[in-house]
């Protein structure tokens, strides 16, 4: 049985381009992870199974969805996320959603 990556238990994410990023300080509160979304050129990386991906468009928006529901607590039962804030050597910026279930 695969197990899913953990960037943010890591520390580490490598893109498939082999860009290396390294998490900043510890988990996002919300207030910090809103304040990150709106920075230009944001990526955002979701990790919920054994295959991250970059969601775009409406995927993004259902994660974000979710994510909105656990922080304000009305997210299905069982449901548990970790948000991370993670650079490049560039200094850009992606955002990396752990979800659990």
């Amino acid at each position: 049985m695969e197990t899913s990556p953990s960037p943010i238990r890591e520390g580490v994410w490598t893109d498939a381009a082999g860009t290396r990023w390294l998490m900043r300080g510890d988990l996002l509160h919300e207030r910090a992870f809103r304040r990150l979304l709106k920075l230009p050129g944001v990526r955002i990386l979701q990790v919920y199974g054994v295959e991250p991906v970059e969601p775009a468009g409406p995927d993004l928006e259902l994660v974000l969805a979710r994510l909105d529901a656990f922080f304000s607590g009305t997210a299905a039962p069982m449901s548990d996320f970790r948000v991370g804030d993670f650079r490049d050597p560039g200094r850009n910026v992606m955002v990396v959603i752990e979800e659990f279930c």
